[in-house]
């Protein structure tokens, strides 16, 4: 699950301008990170299709953390992708 929350904060550092030091597991995309419902969404979707992953709905909240990302992404993710992962 490390190596996927590494995935996470690699991608925000890239695509925001948000430095990877300044990130934690417990903050919240939307509010802690300052991220927009747009920016929310396209990580969400990336994340999606990288781990070949549908998340259902009721699992993303407004109050979604970094850790909480990539424990679904764990949980709903098929071990096929996530095997790149090591």
């Amino acid at each position: 699950m490390q190596a996927v929350q590494a995935q996470i904060l690699q991608y925000v550092t890239q695509h925001y301008t948000i430095p990877n030091p300044a990130i934690q597991p417990d903050h919240q995309f939307r509010q802690d990170l300052g991220l927009n419902k747009w920016e929310f969404f396209e990580i969400l979707l990336h994340f999606e299709q990288l781990f070949n992953v549908s998340l259902p709905d009721e699992v993303i909240t407004r109050q979604l953390t970094v850790e909480q990302l990539s424990r679904l992404i764990y949980k709903y993710a098929p071990a096929s992708s996530l095997g790149f992962l090591g």
